[in-house]
């Protein structure tokens, strides 16, 4: 007696696909936000070496050291990884802006965009802009609010 094999239906490979596709998309969502939310780790390389001079040897003291430092001491406003703060003892925000500042602040539409390059302050409508220090800084947000800064 001969038996046949179950015939597949078209539609359970592309329910399969469909289910394969959701899967992976979860995993990659998930390892974006665990790398999203770790706060950027801050090298000190030093390389300490003993000079002795005479019929001692060179350098028997010299070593590498790398050594993982916190990225911040103070608490930052929104719990940002960076530690920027309203304490006006920092330093003003005008470099070097982290890419995901917009993800713990509430940014202008043209945050990015704006040719100017001031530093960052708080609108007094709760946006955040890099035109500090301009005349026009959150003209469009109701004036400035205050001023954030970096430690």
């Amino acid at each position: 007696m001969d038996q046949k094999a179950p015939r597949q239906r078209p539609h359970d490979f592309w329910f399969a696909c469909g289910i394969t596709a959701g899967i992976l998309l979860l995993i990659a969502v998930a390892l974006r936000i665990n790398v999203d939310r770790q706060p950027p780790v801050t090298f000190t390389y030093s390389t300490p070496v003993a000079a002795s001079y005479g019929n001692e040897e060179q350098g028997k003291n010299s070593s590498t050291h790398v050594q993982f430092a916190e990225s911040t001491v103070h608490p930052g406003v929104n719990n940002n990884p960076w530690g920027y703060d309203f304490d006006d003892t920092g330093d003003l925000i005008n470099d070097e802006i982290p890419l995901a500042f917009c993800k713990y602040f509430k940014c202008a539409n043209d945050f990015w965009s704006d040719p100017r390059n001031g530093y960052i302050v708080e609108c007094n409508d709760g946006y955040y802009v890099r035109t500090g220090g301009y005349t026009s800084a959150c003209n469009k947000h109701g004036g400035v609010k205050r001023t954030l800064y970096q430690h």
